[in-house]
């Protein structure tokens, strides 16, 4: 039983469109179903699961400490417990004599500490402490710890500290975590019952995190749309009229621009998906967002695909008509250009993208889909501008005429572009895109059957070019944005990190025992006071301030004299032009009399009494500001902006003085760019060699010079390079899809090298093998590179440890002498160490911390590290495990704070007598930024080699190809000319390749084959010839015994006198006289066939032979014979006109002589041209040839009738080839034959 499908073809329209209804709703109502109370138990069941399995744990560590104290300190017995998701604390007599790793330590170190379970809030989150005694007695006591991280919750949230539940935990991010009972909220419990802590949701829910389901079916619905409408229009309103269509297909895209563009019709499980961001990309003419964008992108492709293979236009017969359509589609391409310059601009100005630059190691997808867009919209200005050319040509209009309509595009587009409010020439943008298009339209790939390389690749390089051109003009737009934007912030000269940690403080001042002595008996000198406060607070993270102290009493009078000099000199002038950062508490200010700088008021208070407050004052100076460990205290939103990495500025003050500068480039001590402007607050652009700065003046005078290396060049072909591969890949996908769509359709075969062309083989497999060549060379030298890299990072730190580590030795051995009589005490060590600190952090410029032997920290150049919570005051365990177990001079690794990876150093330093002073660290933050930065660099060269030789490759594999089968074609070409019998000519081949192997053995084969020709040629003459002269035996012998018959019978007749003798004797006369006569005949027909007369050919008109063959047999009554002409036939042939004729007449009265007598006969002569042939047809109604019979037409001596020698067709033949033409036949038996003559026309 058959299944017709084609009953079913109505119903295609109603499942897309009901399961894309169907998809739709569901990822807008997926969140709904979303019900957080089950979701909240899920995560409540998986979390007691997980701490149950941690308790186990922890009870292991337990057991095996009862027995064996060192059991943790055991290499062979750690079980990575490193790398573990939680902390282990390990306490012998309330000292901690284990930890595996230094995140958090627990409160009360020195106190008592509860037993058995407790949550608390650390300052880096949240943590589930198990605490257990393993051992108590009067003199000793063992304690282990386990402290669960569950949530991460940092002081400062950035790319590197991150708010999220601990992974090893399945919690949703929106769920929140308390150690109280809160409504809505379930609570967590441990295995014997006892509540840890509560999770909850509030209310209203809002789930933040995109739901791969509702992006799932959302896509799906609009693949699904599309799907329907395309299947509409394709096989259901097919007749509709092709304006109609062409107005739908432009309207899709509008209408789902126009969707998109409004938050309704983007579900929330997809619009929190960070391809929807506004904060990445937004543009109102383009996309609200870059999904959105990408959205539009897949329905204008569908849009541009259907215009162009489905919609047939008319070509119009007026030809105003005609002009009007080549204008209108002439400006389209236009506004289609203009809209994939604004997606350029768009794209690369105004987006957080990276527009031309890819990091392998933290490669940004959405750069991608931004480069994916790019390419979409290239190659749908392609296809339209390619439709536009090919339907101006089909117009027929003149060259003067298209020219006119080019200008006038171009001037309506100069006249029209500037209502865009592009900065960039409008005149260029026009001619750019007339450009392109006429680059298209004499480059179009009109068959995508057969690419041709070089075209293709020449349109990649001119889609890459164009596009390389925007993005380098509108990234250099956006990178001066950027530098006036950071010039305007140094002129406010704000820094948040500063007024982050000045409030931070503010605790620890206020509270301070030192300080609140000092205002109650202010017996210290000043010195003494402002030196103690600035190594308490202000060693570390202040380099950049010059720091002054002033302390007031209650009625706001400096505490003693040196602090009433100091206040007079810029108490009331700071205030003057402050500006209030918190009331009565922090203050910034800037002028030319007290520079710039900060202002805090700390009120000191003792026992709920006020008895004065401390002012402090930091006033700027020279400092670098870029830095990582900073980039860790400040929100996202309070960073400096990434591109400023690559910026140097200096300022200088009123008095043309250099105040201030960072970066690379060595700005003169006076200041040479203040004269330069003209107008305050307004930006002046100054190119000095490669360097561009951007100088701006404010209105007290200071001079603000940002600068930057400009390299266009670089800009241009690292943007070039990377569209250019974008390019391509995305014209393998589309050569996939379309390969796969002509497969299904069964237009294509899987591709097999056994069928496709040497040609194509050569160039994509040159192709091919380049660029897999250049990606291997990539990975492997690119972790070469990683490799080298770190090395030389752990040498320049192995450097920097042994040169900090020789300060430190020298130092202490210099005080030791000093004060030798007094002792040295790790007190004492500890004091030398904050003292110099900071000198040994500025003296080799890097971060440094000293821990003592039992791995607590002393002191450190970056105490805000340990203040806020990021790390631990313990040593790296498993550095200090290493350094206690195997005592080697330094220690290199990998360390990590929140997402921030680096390396970071140990070394023991030792006094002169060996003896161990501390262990000093040294973390290397900058590690992988400046990996990242400089794998940056290599991929963005080796894009560059990369397109390179892809670019190489396309031009050079058709070449080469085009060498390779050159010399096949020449071999094939001789091939082609081996003939049996006749002059085979051996291939003269001067080259010593591979090839030459197959031209001997053809040499060698046309020798042998010449051979054998003869003999054949012997051979079939001998066999003819002995053919032949049985035939002529045959047919002679056929009529000699009716003659010897009739002899014998007229010899007895006069033997016997018989009386009819005479009469007889006339009789046979008559009879051998005929049957000499078919002997004659038999004689001239074999002679002729035998050796045909040489032809005499001229130059003739075929019809004349035709016409005066058929008269000849137009007076045979039993059969109508009709000669017909298509067209004009008046060419000449070549060939003797009496052979022809002998054809003709024979082919027509082998027509006659074919149709039975109870039939009326009919022959038809038809003549007509055919590609510079005339073609020749007589056709019968006769009885028609048998297959069988068929095979043997032209053989010599067959013969189908009851007379004749069957010579005829076989002369015919011969005929017909000398002449140059060729003779072919169509039969069909009981119905008729048709003999068909094809002679060449004669060239003029």
């Amino acid at each position: 039983m058959k299944f017709n499908l084609s009953k079913f073809k109505c119903w295609i329209p109603v499942a897309l469109i009901f399961f894309g209804a169907i998809s739709l709703l569901l990822s807008f109502y997926l969140p709904s179903f979303y019900n957080p109370l089950d979701e909240l138990h899920k995560a409540v069941v998986s979390t007691e699961s997980k701490i149950t399995e941690l308790e186990n744990k922890f009870e292991h560590y337990s057991d095996k400490l009862k027995t064996d104290g060192n059991y943790l300190g055991k290499s062979d017995s750690e079980e990575n417990i490193f790398d573990s998701q939680f902390t282990i604390l390990y306490y012998v007599n309330d000292s901690l004599v284990y930890w595996n790793n230094n995140k958090i330590l627990p409160r009360n170190i020195n106190g008592t500490r509860t037993e058995g379970y407790d949550f608390q809030k650390y300052k880096n989150g949240y943590y589930l402490l198990i605490n257990k005694t393993i051992e108590k007695s009067v003199f000793h006591k063992r304690e282990l710890i386990m402290m669960i991280p569950v949530r991460d919750a940092y002081v400062t949230e950035n790319q590197y500290l991150k708010h999220e539940y601990n992974s090893f935990f399945s919690i949703p991010e929106w769920v929140e975590i308390s150690a109280t009972e809160t409504p809505l909220s379930e609570e967590v419990k441990s295995v014997s019952g006892k509540t840890l802590f509560y999770l909850s949701y509030s209310l209203p829910f809002n789930n933040q995190e995109p739901q791969p389901l509702a992006i799932a079916f959302y896509f799906l619905s609009l693949f699904l749309l599309i799907a329907f409408i395309h299947h509409l229009f394709t096989h259901l309103l097919v007749t509709i009229w092709w304006q109609v269509k062409l107005l739908f297909a432009l309207s899709v895209p509008i209408l789902i621009f126009y969707l998109l563009n409004h938050a309704y019709f983007i579900p929330v499980g997809v619009s929190n998906w960070k391809l929807f961001a506004a904060d990445v990309f937004a543009s109102p003419d383009i996309g609200s967002s870059l999904g959105c964008l990408f959205i539009e992108c897949i329905a204008a492709i569908w849009s541009v695909i259907y215009i162009n293979f489905f919609i047939k236009i008319p070509i119009p017969k007026e030809r105003i008509a005609k002009w009007l359509l080549a204008f209108l589609w002439m400006t389209f391409i236009f506004f289609i250009g203009v809209y994939f310059v604004y997606s350029i601009k768009g794209l690369s100005r105004d987006s957080k993208l990276l527009i031309g630059f890819l990091n392998p190691i933290t490669p940004d997808y959405l750069s991608i889909v931004a480069l994916f867009c790019i390419s979409v919209f290239a190659f749908c200005l392609y296809l339209l501008a390619q439709k536009t050319a090919e339907y101006i040509r089909l117009l027929s209009l003149s060259f003067s005429t298209k020219i006119a309509l080019l200008l006038s595009v171009t001037t309506i587009a100069i006249l029209y572009i500037p209502l865009f409010h592009f900065d960039l020439s409008p005149v260029w943008i026009a001619l750019g895109i007339c450009i392109v298009c006429i680059i298209i339209y004499l480059l179009g790939v009109k068959n995508v059957a057969r690419i041709d390389l070089v075209r293709l690749f020449i349109l990649l390089i001119v889609f890459s070019v164009s596009c390389a051109m925007l993005t380098t003009y509108f990234r250099q737009e956006k990178d001066l944005n950027s530098r006036l934007t950071l010039a305007h912030k140094l002129i406010n000269e704000r820094d948040n990190v500063t007024e982050y940690l000045l409030s931070d403080m503010r605790p620890q001042i206020e509270t301070d025992a030192f300080i609140k002595n000092y205002f109650m008996n202010p017996l210290l000198s000043y010195k003494e006071f402002s030196d103690r406060l600035r190594q308490l607070y202000f060693a570390f993270g202040y380099s950049r301030y010059e720091v002054d102290f002033v302390a007031f009493n209650s009625i706001g009078l400096p505490l003693n004299a040196e602090e009433s000099a100091s206040a007079n000199n810029f108490g009331n002038e700071i205030f003057r032009n402050a500006q209030t950062l918190i009331s009565g508490k922090l203050y910034y200010f800037n002028s030319n009399s007290t520079g710039s700088g900060y202002a805090a008021f700390y009120p000191i208070i003792v026992d709920g009494n006020y008895i004065g407050r401390l002012f402090i004052v930091l006033r700027s100076k020279l400092l670098n500001r870029i830095n990582v460990y900073p980039e860790l205290l400040l929100e996202e939103k309070d960073k400096i902006p990434a591109e400023a990495e690559g910026y140097s500025f200096a300022i200088y003050e009123n008095n043309h003085r250099l105040n201030e500068s960072s970066g690379n480039v060595a700005y003169p001590v006076n200041d040479i760019y203040g004269p330069m402007t003209v107008e305050v607050n307004e930006p002046l652009i100054y190119h000095e060699g490669n360097l561009e700065h951007i100088i701006l003046k404010q209105d007290d005078g200071d001079t603000v010079v940002i600068s930057k290396e400009i390299d266009i060049l670089q800009e241009f072909f690292s943007a070039f390079s990377y569209l250019f591969v974008a390019a391509f890949l995305f014209v393998v996908l589309i050569a996939f899809l379309l390969y796969v769509y002509l497969y299904s359709k069964g237009a294509a075969h899987f591709f097999s090298f056994a069928e496709a062309s040497f040609r194509n083989i050569i160039q994509l497999s040159f192709v091919f093998i380049i660029f897999l060549s250049v990606i291997f060379l990539g990975i492997t030298i690119g972790n070469l590179f990683k490799a080298q890299f770190n090395n030389n990072t752990s040498e320049k730190l192995s450097e920097k440890l042994k040169e900090v580590e020789q300060s430190v030795r020298y130092v202490v051995s210099n005080t030791v002498s000093f004060d030798s009589l007094c002792g040295f005490t790790p007190r004492d060590l500890s004091t030398i160490l904050n003292i110099n600190i900071n000198d040994f952090s500025e003296l080799h410029d890097m971060d440094v911390n000293f821990y003592d032997m039992h791995g607590a920290l002393l002191t450190s150049s970056q105490p805000s590290i340990f203040e806020k919570g990021l790390q631990s005051r313990m040593m790296d365990a498993k550095a200090f495990c290493k350094m206690r177990a195997e005592l080697p001079s330094e220690i290199i690794q990998e360390e990590k704070i929140g997402a921030l990876k680096y390396l970071s150093g140990y070394k023991p330093v030792y006094n002169e007598e060996g003896q161990l002073l501390a262990y000093l660290n040294i973390p290397y933050f900058n590690t992988y930024r400046l990996l990242n930065e400089q794998i940056g660099v290599f991929f963005s060269a080796l894009i560059n080699i990369l397109v390179t030789a892809l670019i190489l490759a396309g031009f050079l594999a058709p070449f080469i190809s085009r060498q390779i089968t050159g010399k096949l074609s020449h071999i094939a070409q001789k091939f082609k000319q081996v003939t049996i019998g006749g002059k085979n000519e051996p291939i003269q081949w001067q080259a010593r390749d591979e090839l030459a192997v197959l031209v001997n053995e053809f040499n060698k084969m046309i020798m042998k084959l010449d051979e054998s020709a003869k003999q054949l040629a012997r051979s079939e003459r001998e066999s003819a010839w002995r053919e032949m002269a049985q035939q002529v035996a045959h047919e002679i012998k056929n009529p000699l015994t009716p003659m010897k018959l009739s002899i014998q019978h007229l010899q007895r007749a006069y033997d016997n006198n018989d009386p009819r003798a005479p009469e007889l004797a006339a009789r046979v006369s008559k009879t051998l006289i005929e049957q000499i006569e078919n002997l004659s005949k038999i004689a001239t027909e074999f002679s002729s066939f035998a050796k045909m007369p040489q032809p005499e050919n001229e130059k003739m008109h075929l019809l004349e032979v035709v016409y005066h063959s058929a008269n000849l047999y137009k007076q045979n009554e039993e059969v109508n014979v009709t000669v017909q002409t298509e067209g004009k036939i008046n060419d000449l042939v070549f060939g003797d006109k009496n052979q022809l004729l002998r054809v003709f007449n024979n082919l027509i009265l082998n027509s006659i002589q074919a149709i039975p007598e109870d039939r009326n006969g009919e022959v038809l002569v038809k003549a007509i041209n055919h590609e510079n042939n005339i073609i020749v047809s007589v056709s019968d109604n006769g009885i028609g040839i048998s297959e069988e019979k068929a095979k043997k037409v032209f053989v010599p001596n067959f013969t189908t009738k009851s007379s004749g020698m069957g010579l005829g067709l076989a002369i015919t033949q011969n005929i017909i080839e000398l002449a140059g033409g060729t003779i072919r036949f169509e039969s069909v038996e009981n119905s008729g034959t048709t003999f068909y003559v094809t002679l060449p026309v004669l060239n003029a």
